[in-house]
């Protein structure tokens, strides 16, 4: 299920209705945006964490909070290159690292 489909179930559990105006693939440009106060972002909690620290911006967590969970997509049938494992150990050791600093968020298990 997408994200943004995720978020207005959430909305209409809560009797209310979400009306977005533009949907931007980039966090850094919706937080441009809000910060030239063309509205609002909901941005997940791994944008966040890389988005601009700006004094402009305040980020608030969405409640209740929701489990979104990421997928790495590799072929099927495919023999993993070296290149391929390495980067997923790296994305492994690189989501431990922030799971240490940022509560709820961590692997796993397939």
């Amino acid at each position: 299920m997408r994200w943004t489909s995720q978020i207005t179930i959430l909305f209409a559990e809560q009797d209310r209705l979400l009306r977005p105006a533009a949907e931007v693939t980039q966090s850094s440009v919706a937080c441009a945006l809000v910060e030239a106060q063309a509205g609002i972002a909901l941005l997940d909690r791994l944008s966040i964490l890389y988005s601009p620290t700006s004094h402009a911006l305040k980020f608030v967590p969405l409640r209740p909070e929701e489990r979104i969970v990421g997928r790495l997509v590799l072929a099927a049938g495919a023999q993993p290159t070296a290149a391929s494992r390495e980067f997923c150990i790296e994305l492994r050791h690189l989501v431990g690292e922030i799971a240490e600093t940022v509560s709820g968020f961590g692997l796993v298990s397939a």
